[in-house]
């Protein structure tokens, strides 16, 4: 379905069809809601020793497809989000916050965090895509 404007209905259709995909691995449901020209940033506030990492979509996609392969019973749970619209309605940010736990697939340990993800949408081609993904990753 093509959309003339983005809404905030439209923004949690899309964010329910990622956090399923994420909960699923289901990889190329995750990429095709990201813009070709998106930029993720992904920090580690409560670790100033861990490196920013910084992907492109195929950057990602290839970090995506990895992490897939050594973890397993993998679930995001978004707690709270709020959107934010323009009042063109051609963009959008939602601003999250996540918990995640994920078992390695080599050794067995289940591992959690949480953060806050804010990303900002626009409408490309009658559908919202994302262009830009901030992520400050915890680790409990």
């Amino acid at each position: 379905t093509k959309h003339a404007l983005l809404t905030t209905n439209l923004l949690e259709q899309a964010s329910l069809a990622l956090d399923k995909a994420g909960n699923t691995q289901d990889s190329e449901t995750m990429l095709a809601y990201l813009a070709s020209n998106i930029v993720i940033v992904v920090t580690f506030p409560e670790n100033p020793e861990v490196p920013n990492m910084t992907f492109t979509k195929d950057t990602y996609a290839a970090y995506l497809k990895d992490g897939l392969a050594k973890t397993r019973d993998v679930s995001i749970r978004r707690l709270k989000t709020e959107y934010a619209v323009s009042s063109d309605g051609l963009s959008a940010t939602a601003d999250s916050t996540f918990t995640q736990t994920a078992t390695l697939r080599d050794t067995g340990q289940t591992f959690t965090s949480g953060g806050r993800q804010f990303v900002t949408f626009k409408l490309i081609d009658g559908a919202p895509r994302a262009t830009r993904m901030d992520v400050s990753l915890y680790y409990r």
